[in-house]
């Protein structure tokens, strides 16, 4: 069973929506225009870029649990720029070199997959608010009448660390216990995702000595 973790990526955000591809004729810029989560905002662009008629290639995006990656690749050679903060969050460089395949060489700042996750039953509350922050932004959210609820996930020390350079643990998140279920949480269901508002990490805990896990418990809110 794997775990995974994902932020959604707001659209209108010009730091968080555009890709440029250059096949060696000049770069085609690609932009989205619907918020998502990062595996939903790749196929976003995949589509865009196989039915552009702009590129010759055939595109692949998609994001890897093994190792946390996110992978680009066609059957054409091709670079990659990416605008804003779009390479932070999906653990590219700004740019990258033409080739046929691109792995993001660092660890995406926008999602992750751990050994589990799990999450205390969704309790309500009268109201909330807080700030988030975001790549270059921050925007305060409110709610009324909403839920709370504990998440804690098992990871990787040196993945915790370059998480904590961005705002995953402070935006809105689709925790997925059980990436297979594919399916929301509900009381017949207790491995189905959970789209929340995270707040604050409540504590971060480091297992062993040697073993390079932590386990960190964060509070959020779902937005009911």
């Amino acid at each position: 069973m794997t775990a995974r973790c994902e932020m959604f990526l707001y659209s209108g955000f010009s730091s968080l929506d555009e890709i440029s591809i250059d096949e060696g004729s000049g770069a085609v810029a690609f932009s989205r225009t619907a918020t998502e989560t990062v595996s939903g905002a790749l196929s976003t662009w995949q589509e865009a870029f196989n039915a552009s008629g702009l590129l010759s290639g055939a595109y692949v995006l998609s994001y890897s649990d093994i190792g946390s990656t996110v992978r680009f690749s066609s059957d054409v050679a091709f670079s990659i720029s990416f605008g804003g903060s779009t390479h932070k969050a999906l653990g590219f460089n700004e740019t990258s070199a033409s080739a046929t395949v691109h792995n993001s060489p660092n660890a995406p700042g926008a999602a992750f997959s751990c050994p589990g996750i799990t999450y205390t039953a969704p309790m309500a509350i009268e109201q909330e608010s807080f700030t988030v922050r975001r790549w270059g932004r921050h925007k305060g959210y409110v709610w009324h009448q909403a839920k709370k609820t504990q998440v804690q996930v098992t990871l990787e020390r040196s993945t915790y660390e370059s998480l904590l350079d961005g705002p995953i643990f402070s935006s809105k998140v689709r925790i997925s216990p059980d990436v297979a279920n594919g399916s929301a949480y509900s009381a017949t269901n207790l491995d189905g995702y959970l789209d929340l508002y995270a707040r604050s990490i409540l504590s971060a805990e480091t297992l062993g000595v040697s073993d390079g896990y932590m386990r960190v418990t964060f509070e959020a809110t779902t937005g009911d």
